[in-house]
């Protein structure tokens, strides 16, 4: 469990979720790929484009 739910309930909640969500996805990303090849360079740049916050704030939202 990773306590998503308590995250509607603290007014920086949204923004910390996000920060969690990108850190995991980098995390994630970085075990399975290697970090000094082309297609880490591209994950990268595609998750530097993702609206992290836009992501919790959804889930926030649905799961309230």
């Amino acid at each position: 469990d990773m306590g998503l739910d308590t995250y509607e309930d603290n007014p920086h909640g949204v923004s910390e979720l996000a920060d969690y969500l990108k850190d995991y996805a980098e995390e994630m990303l970085s075990i399975d790929t290697d970090t000094n090849g082309l297609a880490y360079s591209y994950a990268m740049a595609f998750l530097s484009d993702v609206n992290w916050y836009e992501i919790a704030s959804h889930y926030v939202e649905v799961t309230a």
